[in-house]
């Protein structure tokens, strides 16, 4: 981009003298300001960067004046973009009041809502045990709802709308379809002759669910760490030596990398779901190895999966039948709940210990989020293809869109 000043032609045909005319790196050119000029430069990098590299085109200029221009509106909401109608970044992060709210969906009335999970015939009021599942038929088929109370014979026609949805607006898959999750630990005494009387402490829960899409165990896992640390951390001597031991080799990879070594990078935390789970853990951490505790880890199969495998020859030891109890103890946890369903549905709340993250319709994005952000960007233009197909006669719609059309339905 090269600029020079019209001043010696402003006589023949009336320029102002704070008008510049710009030279793009496409050979396209435009008349522009001063106070243009200084958003273009500091909007775009440095000057040197745009000669060597043509950075600037006019195309991407224009975009940047139509941003501009829309700031604060219902176009910029229905970009997706940061607006003060929807921060990207709650305002609590900062102290100040909560934008994330259920209000103009179905759970806006928590109560109401809680009443009538409970209701449901079961064992007890507070479990799921005995609950008798929905069995779908032709003739009433399986709804999957939307909080903002649509519903979707399909999944997939579910999450194309929850993409869809504007910065600021209200969807999220309903509490029904989420998976229920509990976390365990055990903390034993090894030395112990007995393995029964060795337990000092075990401990069971069920926890929030988060994601919008199917919830990976690593993400749970990593909770059940920091939970782990902070009852370690109060029940400890000064001076002895903990092994953790866990089935999941990400979770102590996890571990390594987050806690204890600190080898993970700005990029990497980023990526991270539970990095702010993992800065609480690390902290317990910390103040466990400065009363001179020493840690060590070691991966270990449940016995069930030993079984599974057909190698039986470690699956009756302490480790092993720890993390099958585990297993077990979690399975529990989670079935319990049911009078209060929504305390554990992470959908239009904040996390309760999280880092900086990316928001799609005001419902965080965990996880990687360049992989978050792709998947949102390929369902957001399916949808909208999908919406504009319909308004066509059947036989003018694509064949190339028949298959999306089908996994709608």
């Amino acid at each position: 981009m090269t600029t020079y000043s019209k001043l010696t032609i402003i006589t023949e045909k009336g320029y102002q003298s704070d008008k510049f005319h710009l030279m793009f790196a496409d050979a396209d050119d435009c008349d522009m300001d001063e106070e243009s000029i200084k958003r273009l430069l500091c909007s775009s990098g440095t000057l040197d960067g745009l000669r060597g590299h043509g950075l600037i085109n006019r195309y991407a200029w224009d975009l940047a004046i139509y941003l501009h221009a829309v700031s604060d509106t219902n176009q910029y909401q229905r970009m997706g973009m940061e607006c003060s109608a929807a921060p990207t970044v709650c305002p609590c992060l900062f102290g100040k009041d909560c934008t994330l709210t259920r209000e103009g969906t179905i759970l806006a009335a928590a109560d109401r809502y809680n009443r009538a999970v409970a209701e449901e015939s079961g064992a007890t009021p507070d479990s799921w045990s005995g609950v008798a599942e929905h069995v779908s038929t032709d003739k009433e088929p399986e709804i999957h709802t939307c909080v903002c109370g649509k519903g979707f014979v399909s999944v997939y026609a579910l999450k194309n709308h929850v993409a869809e949805g504007w910065v600021g607006s209200s969807h999220n898959r309903s509490p029904e379809c989420r998976p229920r999750l509990g976390i365990a630990y055990v903390i034993s005494d090894v030395s112990h002759p007995n393995p029964y009387q060795s337990v000092l402490a075990a401990h069971a829960m069920r926890v929030v669910s988060r994601s919008t899409e199917d919830e990976p165990s690593t993400s749970v896992e990593e909770q059940c760490i920091t939970a782990a640390m902070s009852k370690l951390n109060r029940i400890a001597p000064d001076k002895c030596e903990a092994l953790l031991s866990s089935d999941s080799l990400s979770d102590l990879m996890a571990l390594k990398k987050a806690c204890m070594y600190c080898e993970m990078t700005a990029r990497h935390g980023v990526r991270t779901k539970e990095a702010g789970e993992l800065g609480i853990a690390t902290l317990q951490i910390q103040q466990m190895c400065a009363r001179g505790v020493d840690f060590g880890k070691m991966h270990e199969a449940a016995c069930h999966n030993h079984e599974k495998n057909g190698t039986t020859d470690f699956s009756q030891t302490v480790t092993a039948r720890q993390n099958h109890s585990c297993d077990l103890l979690a399975g529990d946890a989670a079935q319990y709940g049911r009078s209060h369903e929504l305390d554990f549905y992470g959908g239009l709340r904040p996390q309760e210990r999280a880092t900086n993250f990316v928001a799609s319709a005001g419902v965080p994005l965990f996880g990687d989020p360049f992989e978050q952000v792709g998947w949102l960007a390929q369902r957001t233009r399916v949808t909208r293809r999908l919406n504009k197909e319909s308004r066509q006669p059947e036989c003018q719609r694509s064949k190339a869109t028949r298959v999306m059309r089908l996994m709608e339905k």
